[in-house]
């Protein structure tokens, strides 16, 4: 038998979903159907920075295995 349930979640600044839901049901595979609709009319998030324009624009001087050892050695 399909049960249809409504809860309340909430978004965090990295855009997951947060959900608590108790349903009842015995313990077994099930299928989940969601549909998302905010409760308020929300302005588009902007993008994030496209860094792809800088890739391979910067000159690495030095070994860069030396300094990868060297990075990890500060954590010990």
């Amino acid at each position: 038998m399909m049960k249809i349930m409504k809860w309340q979640g909430a978004i965090d600044d990295k855009g997951r979903l947060s959900l608590e839901v108790p349903t009842f049901l015995r313990p077994g595979p099930v299928d989940v159907v969601m549909v998302i609709q905010p409760q308020r009319e929300e302005e588009p998030i902007p993008p994030r920075y496209d860094f792809s324009a800088l890739i391979g624009q910067l000159a690495w001087q030095g070994d860069a295995l030396t300094a990868q050892k060297e990075l990890r050695h500060e954590w010990e």
